[in-house]
């Protein structure tokens, strides 16, 4: 299947299906790059579907538990082609006939890239989508490393986007060894512009945390990271690491996840474990 938006073509490689009626989409875009798309059909529950879309070929934050760093080179993907993502997602579930058509769709600027990076075409993307999809009762999410800079600049311009902050640790030397401290700034700051960007949005922010065992998973690091975290401006959501390109990181067993929840919401801090 192709589809052609505003001179954007997307051609649909693969389609890969989750039990839950959610599904992975693979699209060529440009000279033969690919991009992926995730669409979490919510469709049987109290919950809009949610569309996870890319923002760059490739990223130059460099994540250790992330492969988009892994393409050489990056490339900011212009706002027709997210809008080509959310456009030609929907319309591949839309037209399967074992679900109700979206009504309600949560974009989320949470795909391979980092979209503080590119966000000029983010939120121009933001626009498109609002404008094309007049039709369907959409919000917006969006999802950064920690880049302060890009996290002020929303504050101002358009702090309509429910913020995402990937903090993954509870103090700066073990967030280093996940993110490259050349990319990024102290959880101090990362903080600080969080509670600046919820004050300009009266939404709470949610901190990002891989659970990773043995790095970051033990009551210490919960404690710290409660410390860090107000509970009117952050809740956390604790993930699983999938597939990491670092054969060394591990997510903990499910009982962590809980008992690391468990310090948390002791603490005051609204935790879920996603």
């Amino acid at each position: 299947m192709t589809t052609v938006c505003f001179q954007i073509m997307l051609t649909l490689e693969d389609v890969g299906e989750f039990g839950d009626g959610s599904a992975k989409f693979h699209w060529t875009v440009r000279d033969g790059e690919s991009i992926g798309s995730t669409l979490y059909d919510m469709s049987n529950k109290d919950h809009p579907s949610t569309l996870c879309i890319a923002t760059q070929l490739g990223c130059e934050v460099g994540c250790r538990f992330c492969h988009a760093h892994l393409r050489d080179g990056v490339s900011n993907l212009q706002p027709e082609e997210m809008f080509a993502q959310a456009e030609s997602s929907i319309q591949q579930l839309n037209n399967r006939s074992d679900h109700d058509e979206i009504e309600a769709l949560q974009i989320a600027f949470m795909g391979y890239g980092e979209p503080m990076h590119n966000l000029k075409n983010v939120v121009e993307a933001k626009a498109l989508i609002e404008e094309k999809m007049s039709g369907l009762d959409l919000t917006f999410n969006l999802s950064t490393s920690g880049w302060v800079p890009g996290i002020e600049v929303l504050s101002k311009r358009d702090p309509s986007f429910r913020l995402y902050v990937s903090l993954h640790a509870s103090d700066d030397d073990t967030r280093s060894q996940l993110i490259p401290r050349r990319n990024t700034f102290s959880l101090e700051k990362i903080v600080s512009a969080a509670r600046t960007y919820y004050e300009a949005s009266d939404k709470k922010v949610t901190a990002n945390y891989l659970l990773i065992e043995g790095m970051n998973d033990s009551q210490e690091d919960a404690e710290r990271l409660a410390g860090l975290l107000e509970p009117e401006v952050f809740t956390v959501s604790l993930s699983h690491l999938v597939a990491p390109p670092v054969e060394t990181l591990n997510s903990p067993e499910d009982a962590r996840f809980k008992k690391f929840r468990d310090w948390l919401t002791e603490r005051g801090v609204e935790t879920k474990i996603f």
